[in-house]
């Protein structure tokens, strides 16, 4: 080490703990034997006689060894601190290439080996400008630290004060809807006992007309052997009497056991409550789709038309299929596990239904599933059978829903392709095949309408203007093909016959929300919108 420290040899073999300042500056190794505080130099004893003969150095304070060492009461001036190696060893040099402050022990090892250590006091003399500039930065922070912990407790206030707003609202909320719930069942309690009180005092009239008809006949029926004339009399009053009373009678009959009390809860509750509507209504009101067990308002998400002209439409908010009648309405239903969405045929009393994650399988004349489900990894949607071969629409229209894809799967239940290349495939909702089984027609929200051959290989993908989102497709009659934009609800028909294939929107008053289907037997379009319950339906040939 170039200059003085602990346990420094230079030009001998002795080790002093202290060397004189002056003598490492000559090359020498001299053992200190005081310090200088003015001159911030270690002497021993001859540089010690030589500082000595100087008039004006004579003032200067000199501490001893013992003084530096700590063995007696250390100045004031010299500050010690103890090493953060060595703790019980004070630091006594400082490593410029390091950057560090040393003890005697720790210039001992290899890492401060060939570094040149000066004694902090000489080292300290000269650090004026870096302090200058230490206290600057120091300040500067210490301003920082006070701008940002004001910043902080604002936060601690401004967030104290939306907690307690919060909370507030939530109160009020509470209050709100605990007084709407009340108000809502108060007046549901009404409606039950007023619809109870009708059919009651309808059931009474019938009874008193009954009455009334028995005690007549009766009257009228009685034999009286003494006033054969009154006999007669009643008998032909009787006559024209009866064949009105059996008319009354079997219209009361027809009457009898078909008065309901019964409700179905409104799957937007919330909404009700704020607006103070009711949160049922009954089952039998405003729903021609209700059918036994359902809590919901029908919401159908797909339709299909059986070969015999029969309607199966997929009830998702109640998890049935449902049988329609020639006027849309309920004629049957068969419960399926949950959230059925696609339906199609694959024979003639047997229909697939995606469900989630799974594909069902039902008999309609049994009310009954005959084969296994096929389990998917994906959502499933639209569908539809074609060539002896299940195409369903898979995954991507949901947030965090994995890749769009269409799966085609055999007679078996065995998955034989997965159609998911983006040049043809966006987002696939529904599935509707040609006449000829030769095309595959996908609603897809992305790429608007795109036509597949059996193989699943892409011939065309056609678009309009207009059409932002196709949700659904159905092929008409002649081969027409009709979709509709979800987003605005409008109609649009692709004409495929002809050498040029065209799309235009159609004028006509139907708006679409879920789904479209083309009911060959009445040559119309029909649909349901998520705000009604009746299915709506439009002409088109």
């Amino acid at each position: 080490m170039a200059s003085g420290g602990n346990s420094l040899e230079q030009g001998s073999d002795t080790i002093f703990q202290f060397h004189c300042s002056q003598c490492v500056k000559d090359g020498k190794n001299s053992e200190s034997v005081k310090f200088c505080e003015e001159c911030y130099d270690y002497l021993c004893q001859t540089c010690l006689n030589t500082h000595n003969r100087w008039v004006a150095l004579r003032r200067h304070k000199l501490l001893t060894m013992d003084e530096i060492r700590g063995k007696i009461d250390k100045p004031t001036t010299f500050v010690r601190k103890n090493c953060a190696v060595h703790n019980d060893t004070c630091v006594e040099l400082y490593c410029a290439e390091h950057d560090a402050v040393l003890c005697k022990e720790c210039c001992e090892i290899s890492t401060h080996e060939s570094c040149s250590a000066e004694y902090l006091p000489k080292v300290a003399m000269n650090c004026n400008e870096e302090l200058r500039s230490l206290r600057f930065k120091a300040n500067t922070i210490k301003r920082l630290c006070e701008n940002v912990e004001n910043k902080r407790l604002k936060d601690i206030a401004r967030l104290n004060e939306q907690s307690d707003k919060s909370k507030s609202e939530i109160d009020n909320f509470a209050k709100n809807l605990v007084f709407s719930l009340n108000k809502s069942v108060d007046s549901l309690r009404k409606k039950v006992d007023n619809k109870n009180a009708g059919h009651i005092d309808t059931i009474n009239e019938d009874i008193t007309i009954l009455q009334e008809a028995k005690a007549y006949l009766a009257n009228h029926s009685q034999s009286d052997d003494e006033n054969k004339m009154q006999l007669f009399l009643n008998m032909q009053d009787a006559k024209s009497v009866v064949p009105k009373y059996q008319s009354v009678i079997q219209e009361i009959e027809k009457r009898a056991g078909k008065e309901t009390i019964a409700i179905r809860f409104k799957s937007s509750t919330k909404a009700s409550l704020t607006h103070y509507k009711d949160i049922a209504v009954f089952k039998d009101e405003e729903d021609p789709l209700y059918s036994d067990g359902d809590l919901y308002a029908s919401t159908i998400k797909d339709f299909c038309q059986m070969t015999d002209g029969t309607i199966i439409a997929t009830d998702i908010t109640n998890n049935k299929v449902k049988l329609l009648d020639s006027l849309y309405r309920l004629k049957d239903s068969i419960k399926v596990s949950t959230s059925p969405w696609g339906v199609c045929q694959i024979a003639d009393s047997q229909i697939a239904v995606s469900c989630e994650k799974k594909i069902q399988f039902f008999n309609l004349h049994r009310k009954s599933k005959f084969r296994s489900d096929i389990l998917m990894n994906d959502k499933c949607r639209g569908m539809t059978y074609c060539g002896g071969k299940l195409f369903v629409c898979c995954e991507g229209f949901d947030l965090g829903e994995g890749s769009s894809r269409i799966l085609v799967f055999d007679r078996s239940g065995e998955q034989i392709q997965d159609i998911n290349h983006k040049g043809i495939i966006g987002r696939p909702l529904s599935l509707a095949k040609s006449e000829d089984e030769q095309k595959i027609f996908v609603a897809d929200s992305n790429k608007g309408i795109v036509i597949l051959n059996i193989n699943g290989q892409l011939i065309d993908a056609i678009r309009h203007p207009q059409l932002k989102i196709a949700a659904g497709v159905c092929v008409g009659k002649s081969g027409e093909v009709y979709t509709f934009d979800y987003s605005s609800g409008e109609l649009f028909k692709l004409e495929l016959h002809k050498a040029l294939v065209k799309i235009d929107k159609l004028d006509v008053k139907l708006k679409c929300r879920n789904i479209v289907l083309f009911d060959r037997t009445r040559d119309r379009i029909i649909s349901q919108s998520d705000n009604k319950a009746s299915i709506e339906f439009v002409n088109v040939l």
